[in-house]
C-alpha cells in the first residue's frame, strides 16, 4: 500500500499472500540520486479448491441430495411399517458417515486457516522473542506440545544454540549444543536434513541414534527439565542452507501422527 525505504536489495520476497489480485510497483535510484520511471507486474492469486464456485456447488448438490433421502424415506414410511425401520437405519448411518466427512473437511479447513495465521504473524515481526511466542502459543492449537523449541545451527561454530525453549510455559536456561557428537537426534535432523519422529522415545531412538543419554537441563523456575516419551525435530532449510531445527515433544507415549 506504500513505498518502501530505499535499499540496495534487488529483490524483495513475499508470502502467505492471501488468494486475490496484486500489483507489484518498483523504481530504482542510480547512484547520484535519479529516480527512475516506476514499472510494475501485475498477477493473481487463484482461490484454494475449497473457496471455489465448483465447491460450492459441491456442497449444495451435497445438501441437496440429503434432503432427497430424508424426504423419499418420509414416502416409505407411508408404504410399510418394516421398510421405514431398515431405511431410517440405512439412512442414519449414511448421515454418520457424512457427518464424519464434514467434520473431517472442517478440521482440514481449520489446520489450514491456522497455519496461514502462523505465517502472518511470524512474517509481521522480526523480533526473534516475538516469533517465538506467537510460535508456541499457535503450535498447542495443533498439537501436545509439553516442549517447544527453536535451535539455530551455526556451522562455522558447530553448535546449535537454543536461545528460546520452553517447557510447560517454563523457559529453558539459554544454552548450546554442539555438533561435534553426531549421536544426538537434532544433530541427525540437521546431517540428513530428515524429520526425527519418535513416539516411544526408548524403543524407537536406536533408528536414529547409536545412544540416548540426554541430561536435564535448568528451568527459569529452578527446576530440571524432564524426558519427553513422544518427540518430532524437523530441520529448518533456505535453499541450500540449513538453518537450524523446531521440535516439538511429549510426555505422553504415542502423542504424534504423520499429520502432526
Amino acid at each position: 500500500s506504500d513505498w518502501t525505504a530505499w535499499t540496495a536489495e534487488s529483490r524483495r520476497d513475499f508470502t502467505n499472500l492471501a488468494f486475490g489480485d496484486y500489483r507489484f510497483r518498483v523504481r530504482a535510484k542510480n547512484i547520484a540520486g535519479a529516480v527512475g520511471g516506476e514499472a510494475s507486474y501485475a498477477f493473481t492469486i487463484l482461490p484454494p479448491w475449497y473457496r471455489t464456485w465448483w465447491a460450492y456447488g459441491s456442497y449444495v448438490s451435497v445438501v441437496g441430495l440429503l434432503v432427497g433421502g430424508a424426504s423419499r424415506l418420509q414416502r416409505r414410511r407411508v408404504v410399510a411399517k418394516e421398510r421405514e425401520r431398515a431405511q431410517i437405519a440405512e439412512a442414519r448411518l449414511r448421515a454418520e458417515s457424512a457427518e464424519a466427512l464434514a467434520r473431517s473437511e472442517s478440521e482440514g479447513k481449520k489446520t489450514i486457516e491456522l497455519l496461514s495465521d502462523i505465517g502472518r504473524e511470524i512474517t509481521a515481526s522480526l523480533d526473534f522473542d516475538t516469533i517465538f511466542d506467537k510460535l508456541y502459543e499457535r503450535v498447542n492449537q495443533l498439537a501436545d506440545a509439553d516442549v517447544f523449541g527453536v535451535g539455530l545451527f551455526n556451522p562455522e561454530r558447530q553448535e546449535i544454540e537454543y536461545r528460546l525453549a520452553i517447557e510447560q510455559g517454563k523457559r529453558y536456561a539459554p544454552y548450546v549444543r554442539s555438533t561435534a557428537d553426531p549421536d544426538q537426534l537434532p544433530v541427525w535432523c540437521i546431517a540428513h536434513r530428515q524429520p526425527v519422529f519418535i513416539n516411544d522415545l526408548q524403543r524407537e531412538f536406536s533408528r536414529y541414534v547409536t545412544r540416548f543419554d540426554e541430561q536435564s537441563r535448568p528451568l527459569e523456575d529452578g527446576s530440571m527439565s524432564k524426558t519427553p516419551q513422544s518427540l518430532i525435530y524437523l530441520p529448518l532449510e533456505a535453499k541450500d542452507r540449513v538453518l537450524g531445527i523446531i521440535t516439538i515433544q511429549s510426555f505422553e507415549a504415542a502423542a504424534y501422527t504423520e499429520h502432526h
